[in-house]
Order: C-alpha cells, then structure tokens, then sequence
C-alpha cells in the first residue's frame, strides 16, 4: 500500500472522506484487499442485502437436509470471513501495532473451518489438506474470491448439492452488514448443526473428531459470541456460556440438548427486556425433536 493511500484511508476512518484522493488512490493500488477498503471509504459498496431467513426458522425442513446444512455452513463461514477481513480493516488504519490480534481472528476463522469440516463433512485430514485451508483463508481474505470456500470442498472431495452459488456466495461483500434478526437465522442454526454432530460423534476414536469437538466446545465457550458484532447480543451469550461453563465442558452432558435450553433462554431473556410476556417459549420442544431428526439426515453417507 502506498503512503498516500494509507494516509487517505486512515483520515477517511476517522470521518474526513477525501473522495477525489481516495479515487486517486484506488486507481494506482492493484490490491484487491486496498482497493475494497478504498471502496468502503467512498461509500461504493452496496451494504443492502434482501436476506431470506425463512430458510432457518419456518421452513427449516423444506429443503433437503444436505443442501439446508450447505446454506448453513457457507453462510456462517463466509461471514465470518467478512468479520476477519473487517477487523484487518480496522486494525490497519486505527491500530496498526496490534497484528497479535489480526493473527488471532485467522486462527479463529480457520479453527472455524476445521471444525465444521471435521465434524459435519467427515474430512480426513492429511498435511497436503491443511496447506490447502491455509491458501483458502488466504484467498477468501486477501483475494476476496468467494468461490474459494466452494473450491475447498471441492479439493476434499466433500460432495455439494448444488453446482449455482449459495445466496451467501452470491452477498459474500455484504454479509457485514446484516442485522441481528438476519444474521442470527443461521447463526443459530449453525450452532444446533454443530451440537447435533458433537453428540451423534463424541464417542468416536478418530483423533480429529476429537481434536474438532475440542476446538469448537472451546470456540463456543470462549470466543463465539464475538461474531454476533452486537454489544448487547455479545454480553448476553458471553454471560450465559461463562454461567454455564461447567456444563458446557462436561462431556457426559447433552451438548446438543444443552444448546437447545441457552437458545430458549436467550429469546427468551430477550423478549422479556422488550415485551411484557414472562413466559415465552420461543423453540417448542416438538420442533426441536424434528429438527434434530432432520439434521441427522445429513450425517448419514
């Protein structure tokens, strides 16, 4: 990046937007990472994204289980790559002297990934694999290529159900900027997947079953509520996974049924602060049941 680019970028952060240098800049810079940044800056990225949640709440089980798991996981990944590519971003022109965090958000992402693969793919991991994770979280958040994720798959052998792009895929700029009610559709929804797998797969001898149970348990206890990009949202889970530490490190617990009671409490702790309704039940246990026998579905070869 030149000086002047990283000058021009970094007043414009601070709210002093000069769009002809900024305009200047972007022409000379080849970077595709500088030039979305300049971008941002300038107001030319479109941040409005008609998202469907339906496909998470109502009619989870319209879709085949396979292809309603795919949605799931390419949409909480690739938004999680907007936040680490978001938090470069801000590290770059606020604080450039702390790189230990930007190192530690491509850590998250790619635990993140390995995890999800592991324990909802059955990928088997060799050391020629775990080069290509590295280059895709490189492509994902250097490049902004958001095919790479697909091509991952691909190179795994992991099988797709479609050969079009995720609705993810096709907002992949834009999933930073989703709300709360849009993005909490598949955040919770990636959640029960992941508890699903844990519970159907712990008493699996495959050490990267093993090691994959541990890094998610960990990332749900310990960083996971920093994705919800909610101060409020983040304190509430944050609160409730410390409060309920014990249980959520306990392998003789029900993980996926444990899941089940923090979401009830979460919707309803939140419409209490909002409504006058004290007994809300917001996930019905019939629903649940379903759910979970449909999830189950994707697990099978």
């Amino acid at each position: 990046m030149r000086h002047r680019t990283f000058q021009a970028l970094r007043q414009a952060y601070l709210g002093n937007v000069e769009s002809d240098s900024l305009l200047l800049a972007r022409s000379q810079e080849k970077d595709p990472l500088i030039q979305r940044y300049i971008d941002l800056a300038r107001k030319e990225v479109d941040v409005y994204v008609e998202w469907n949640r339906k496909p998470f709440t109502s009619e989870f089980r319209s879709l085949p289980p396979r292809q309603n798991l795919e949605e799931t996981t390419f949409a909480f990944l690739l938004r999680t790559v907007a936040i680490v590519k978001d938090e470069f971003y801000r590290r770059c022109f606020v604080k450039p002297e702390s790189s230990s965090v930007t190192i530690a958000w491509m850590y998250l992402l790619k635990q993140c990934i390995f995890s999800t693969l592991t324990l909802l793919y059955d990928v088997q991991w060799t050391t020629e694999k775990m080069f290509l994770l590295d280059n895709t979280i490189l492509d994902l958040i250097h490049d902004g290529r958001p095919t790479a994720l697909r091509d991952l798959f691909k190179a795994l052998d992991v099988p797709l159900t479609r050969h079009d792009l995720t609705f993810a895929e096709q907002h992949y700029e834009r999933l930073l900027f989703l709300n709360v009610g849009q993005f909490g559709s598949f955040f919770w929804r990636m959640i029960h997947w992941m508890a699903e797998a844990i519970e159907v797969k712990k008493k699996q001898d495959d050490p990267d079953v093993k090691l994959a149970i541990s890094i998610w348990k960990h990332f749900a206890l310990e960083s996971m509520y920093r994705l919800l990009r909610c101060s409020i949202c983040m304190a509430h889970l944050h609160t409730l996974t410390d409060e309920l530490k014990s249980q959520l490190t306990d392998d003789t617990v029900n993980y996926a049924r444990l899941w089940y009671n923090i979401h009830n409490r979460v919707n309803s702790d939140t419409f209490k602060r909002f409504t006058d309704n004290d007994e809300i039940h917001i996930y019905p246990e019939e629903h649940y049941k379903q759910d979970a026998d449909y999830m189950h579905q994707a697990f099978l070869p």
